[in-house]
């Protein structure tokens, strides 16, 4: 005999998987502002339906790659469920009948998995149940609903891929992996704001078109654009503790990307990389772009996010190399070295109408005494004569050891 019921525990935890990306999480200035330095005044330095399938237009670029680490995995017979219930999410089945037998407990984090990794699937609703035999707790269908219907998931997907393309086409020839992949990050960031209300935010089409998305918006779009022109990439989660006004903690779930470059992995998260977080949002340019948390190793998580990984083991992630500082030549490991950066940099930005400077640090003690002679003492205006106004804003991240002025 055969019973039916509906997992509210599994409902619970795939309805807040991400949702729960609210403004302390995601939304945290990731740069604090200072106040404005002035060569007059010092700062002080603060801690730091069955037969409908979902199409695209017949011109829409093929994904080279996917973001199925965890996918790979699995054994043969959960690969095959995961198939058909991805398959059966493609025509709008409600209930899904499984061919093979995998437990309910298992079932249950297959269909975790798939909501995280198939980018495509979006307009899958959080909540499902599962059909299972009372006696061996095998799981023989999956019932699904969701979100949006079918022509207004075609709707989306039109309007998505047609940005997609226009990302894609400024690629060029002379671009590396990780310019292709700044592309990507700064595309997606300057044209998105960090929100936690709207019918799209947790779509790929929300970061693309509609340009509000939370975490779980900005990972997708980023994961797509990447399959794209196969970098080869998958989706991190975890929980990260915040704080309210009351001082109040609680765990808030947050999603990020991985992504391989010259064969190492490494970390990139677009949401605390967005400046739209900053207490200054309403006041930047479109210049202002964050790079703390540009393929960054695992080391340089924040202290307040704990790492999930009950459905896989991410992968290693312990190199700099790709890091956005250390590729483009703003990383210094010496206080001459950090002094001779923000020269150049400073003069670079003065020659070319730029209105940030950007630096990182191999460490915190050399991050806290350039910041201290720079800001507090304020040196920085002995670095490049006459090109720097009387008052520049100062935007720090003592995590990631980098600071960004605006000048």
């Amino acid at each position: 005999m055969k019973k039916k019921i509906s997992f509210l525990t599994a409902m619970i935890f795939i309805m807040t998987l991400f949702s729960a990306c609210t403004e302390s999480s995601g939304g945290e200035p990731e740069y604090t502002e200072a106040p404005p330095v002035t060569a007059e005044t010092s700062v002080t330095e603060e801690t730091l339906p069955a037969e409908t399938t979902v199409t695209l237009r017949e011109d829409t670029i093929p994904n080279i790659c996917s973001s199925r680490y965890g996918y790979y995995s699995l054994n043969a017979d959960e690969k095959s469920v995961y198939d058909e219930i991805v398959n059966g999410a493609h025509h709008f089945e409600e209930t899904i009948e499984l061919t093979r037998t995998v437990s309910k407990e298992r079932l249950e984090e297959i269909c975790k998995l798939i909501y995280l990794e198939e980018t495509s699937l979006y307009y899958i609703s959080k909540e499902y149940s599962v059909s299972f035999n009372a006696e061996t707790e095998e799981a023989s269908s999956v019932q699904l609903s969701y979100v949006f219907d079918y022509d207004e998931v075609n709707s989306m997907n039109v309007l998505t891929e047609q940005r997609v393309s226009e990302i894609l086409a400024k690629i060029t020839p002379e671009m590396d992996t990780v310019d292709t992949i700044k592309l990507f990050h700064d595309e997606i960031i300057l044209n998105c704001k960090y929100s936690v209300d709207g019918k799209y935010i947790s779509t790929p089409y929300g970061a693309f078109v509609d340009g509000s998305a939370l975490c779980e918006g900005y990972a997708r779009a980023f994961a797509i654009l990447c399959n794209k022109v196969g970098i080869e990439n998958l989706f991190a989660t975890g929980s990260q503790v915040v704080t309210d006004q009351y001082g109040n903690q609680a765990h808030e779930e947050h999603i990020w990307n991985m992504v391989k470059v010259d064969g190492l992995w490494y970390n990139i998260d677009l949401t605390w990389d967005d400046p739209t977080t900053s207490s200054k949002a309403d006041a930047l340019d479109d210049a202002f772009i964050s790079y703390s948390y540009f393929l960054f190793p695992r080391f340089e998580v924040k202290p307040t996010v704990m790492i999930d990984e009950t459905l896989f083991t991410l992968p290693e992630a312990n190199s700099l190399e790709a890091n956005y500082f250390v590729h483009y030549g703003y990383y210094a490991t010496t206080y001459e070295e950090a002094v001779e950066i923000l020269t150049r940099s400073i003069n670079e930005a003065y020659d070319n109408g730029e209105h940030y400077v950007r630096i990182k640090f191999s460490d915190s003690t050399l991050y806290k005494e350039v910041v201290y002679y720079m800001f507090k003492k304020n040196m920085i205006f002995d670095l490049a004569p006459g090109k720097l106004p009387q008052s520049i804003s100062l935007y720090w991240n003592e995590n990631a050891r980098s600071f960004q002025i605006e000048i």
